[in-house]
């Protein structure tokens, strides 16, 4: 995938999205959510 279409489906996804979160993916393979937004 160029680098391009990569950010270009990355800001579709954002515009379509209602609810972002961010986290990490810890040692034992479960998420660890830290911070979330609601549109």
């Amino acid at each position: 995938m160029e680098k391009q279409d990569a950010i270009n489906q990355g800001l579709e996804l954002v515009n379509r999205s209602t609810i972002a979160m961010l986290g990490t993916n810890g040692k034992d393979g479960f998420p660890n959510i830290k911070a979330a937004s609601v549109r």
